[in-house]
């Protein structure tokens, strides 16, 4: 949760594991930043910044996306944003999204 919702940009550490029994995985991915107003944010190349850490079959990564810190004045529940992670096995397939989302709320107020 991002709190307070004052436009500013925050950053959000995001964290995951993959893997692939088959081929393994290849060492670069992606990710995009989407909100539910439907506002593309940051997205690029994993790392930026950040770890991507692969074995043979399995790996962990780990990097900073900046989020807006900001809500329509109207919208109680905050505002979501997802986080998808793309990362591809050496066979070339795609492997499965890893989505995280981060709330901006009212604090009740």
């Amino acid at each position: 949760i991002i709190w307070p919702p004052n436009g500013e940009l925050v950053p959000v550490t995001i964290t995951g594991r993959i893997a692939d029994a088959q081929s393994g995985i290849d060492p670069n991915g992606s990710y995009t930043v989407q909100d539910e107003y439907g506002r593309t944010q940051p997205n690029g190349p994993v790392p930026p910044g950040g770890t991507f850490t692969v074995s043979v079959t399995s790996g962990t990564y780990s990097f900073v996306a900046l989020v807006e810190s900001a809500r329509k004045g109207g919208d109680k529940d905050g505002r979501k944003y997802m986080i998808t992670v793309r990362t591809t096995d050496k066979a070339g397939n795609l492997a499965p999204n890893n989505v995280a989302t981060v709330n901006i709320h009212d604090q009740g107020k």
